[in-house]
């Protein structure tokens, strides 16, 4: 019997990276998530983005 379901993308998201954040942060990350329609995972892949470019690496798009 076949697989179904979506296929699998070439650079599929496989990595599950945890932080623990305080109330204050917490709130100041679902915020802007909400101001900005963002998902908070991709609100973080966009962070690392910006901070990895301001350190001059040359990055393909994180999202």
């Amino acid at each position: 019997m076949a697989k179904t379901g979506r296929p699998k993308s070439e650079d599929s998201i496989t990595h599950f990276v945890g932080v623990k954040l305080n109330n204050h942060d917490y709130d100041l990350v679902i915020e802007y998530c909400k101001k900005h329609n963002m998902t908070l995972s991709h609100m973080i892949r966009y962070g690392l983005q910006l901070q990895l470019q301001d350190e001059g690496e040359d990055l393909e798009r994180l999202d």
